[in-house]
């Protein structure tokens, strides 16, 4: 045989004798990126440190990631002191919510969208069949833009938006989001 033969055969010899299918192989072959370790990490120390402000304040409420309550208020009066003292305890805790309020640039965008198809890399890879492919990045950035200017979006895409996951139970959609994190809204604001 000649060295072209040896080159075919020797390239396509991973496709034929393969004994795992594309989706073990693509499961086993995923790793989480460092981004969403560090974003863990920060969520955890986020909700912490807010909750901590908060029970110094007298409140019995549960803190979420978004700086977020989960138990219901009584009133509106005791919502809005929760939440005057909400964003107290934020800026106590140098977290600057006015960087949520900025316009995201080209380069924002260009990194939530790598965040965005590493999430969907790793919902594909534990086995959920997506309906939608990740647009390109140049569309995504065009519709991120687009959408600061007021102008409407179609049809926008991320993750956990897309109809497979849309119709699961919520308790599976939770499970995957333990696994397949998605990009965190206060990550890079303390």
């Amino acid at each position: 045989m000649n060295r072209l033969g040896l080159l075919i055969v020797a390239s396509a010899w991973p496709l034929l004798s393969g004994c795992s299918s594309d989706a073990e192989s693509s499961a086993t072959a995923w790793e989480a990126p460092a981004w969403m370790a560090d974003q863990a990490q920060g969520r955890e120390s986020f909700i912490s440190r807010l909750q901590a402000c908060m029970d110094a304040k007298s409140w019995d409420l549960t803190v979420d990631e978004s700086g977020g309550f989960n138990e219901p208020f009584s009133s509106e009066e005791e919502m809005m002191r929760a939440s005057d003292d909400g964003q107290d305890c934020l800026a106590e805790q140098g977290i600057d919510v006015s960087a949520l309020e900025k316009p995201l640039t080209e380069a924002d965008l260009s990194v939530m969208y790598t965040q965005d198809v590493d999430t969907y890399e790793c919902l594909v890879a534990q086995g959920v069949e997506m309906e939608r492919t990740p647009p390109g990045v140049d569309l995504y950035v065009e519709a991120g833009l687009s959408g600061q200017a007021g102008a409407p979006l179609p049809d926008p895409w991320w993750p956990y938006g897309d109809q497979a996951i849309m119709s699961m139970p919520q308790g599976e959609v939770e499970q995957l989001r333990q696994v397949c994190p998605e990009r965190w809204v206060f990550a890079g604001t303390s």
